[in-house]
Parts: C-alpha cells; sequence; structure tokens
C-alpha cells in the first residue's frame, strides 16, 4: 500500500475503533434512544457510517480502472477542503437518502459490525491493490461536492465519522438518555 494511502488507512480505522467501543457499551435502550422524533438514534447513526462506507467502497472499486477519470485539479482540492471543513463545523446536514436506512429494518449491532469489517477489508484489499500513477486522478464521485482523489476519499470518511462522533455526544448528553 502506497504510504499516503497507508497513512489515511490508519487514520480511518482508529476511528472505527472508537465507534466499535463506543456502541459495544451500550444498552438496548441507548442504542435505540432519539432525543426528539425526527433525531436518528446510535444505532441509526452506526447503520448511516456503514451504509455510506460500503456505497464509498463500491464506488470506488467501480471507478478505480476507469479511462474517464481526470486528473486532480484546484478544483478538486478546494472541494475536498471545502466538503471537510464543512464536516467540522457544527452545521447539521440533510444525508442523501440511503435505502437501508429508510426501511426502518432493524439490525443488531453485531451484525452491523460484522458488515462494516467486511467493508474495510474490501477497501483495504483496493488500497493495497491501487496504482500510485491514480493517486492523482479523480475516481471518486461524492454527492453533494463531486469528484474526488482516492486520498480525498478517505479524507471525507475519516471526517464524516468524526462528524457523527458529535452527533453521537449529543445523543448521549441528552436530558432524557436512559441510564
Amino acid at each position: 500500500m502506497h504510504p499516503s494511502l497507508q497513512y489515511q488507512w490508519q487514520r480511518l480505522e482508529e476511528v472505527r475503533q472508537q465507534y466499535q467501543q463506543y456502541v459495544q457499551k451500550e444498552g438496548p435502550g441507548q442504542l435505540h434512544f432519539k432525543p426528539s422524533p425526527d433525531a436518528w438514534s446510535t444505532l441509526q447513526v452506526l447503520r448511516h457510517v456503514i451504509s455510506v462506507e460500503q456505497l464509498s467502497v463500491a464506488s470506488l472499486i467501480k471507478k478505480k480502472d476507469s479511462n474517464k477519470a481526470k486528473k486532480k485539479t484546484l478544483g478538486t482540492s478546494l472541494r475536498s477542503a471545502i466538503l471537510r471543513l464543512l464536516l467540522k463545523s457544527p452545521l447539521k446536514f440533510k444525508a442523501p437518502p440511503i435505502p437501508e436506512l429508510e426501511s426502518g429494518e432493524e439490525q443488531d449491532v453485531p451484525t452491523l459490525l460484522k458488515d462494516w469489517e467486511a467493508s474495510r477489508e474490501q477497501l483495504k484489499l483496493f488500497l493495497e491493490d491501487f496504482p500510485e500513477a491514480r493517486l492523482d486522478y479523480e475516481i471518486y464521485r461524492h454527492p453533494r461536492s463531486g469528484w474526488l482523489t482516492v486520498i480525498q476519499a478517505l479524507q471525507f470518511l475519516e471526517e464524516h465519522l468524526r462528524h457523527h462522533q458529535q452527533q453521537l455526544k449529543r445523543i448521549r448528553l441528552s436530558p432524557v438518555f436512559p441510564a
């Protein structure tokens, strides 16, 4: 794996470990608790971040060898920087619809974490095989920010996880959060 990909991979893995530790210590009432009727529960946040990552990994794999990929531009770097800056801000965003979340189907934490592990394994294999010559090519399309490089995609995934860590903290700080 290229050193710059290895660095981003390690950062992403650290955040995933934090998520796992967090949700594994929560009880069922805490996992399903919503601070308000229109807010997400911890379990829904977990499902969301895993779904986003699974869709992102599938997209990266699909576009890896695309002949249509363009070299990154200043615009690519600017879009990536703005996206990461917005995710670091306290602003809330309406997530694009993800069928897995809309279905209302409940999944348990061990199943979700197993799915996340499988997705991460796919991502690791993808990164280990990623050609250095393609590092500066736009191969990932973010639904709001447009085309990004593989490194920028990994940075987005990390900031997306960190953004939702703040959401988990807000859920836990609710005055009526179950003990």
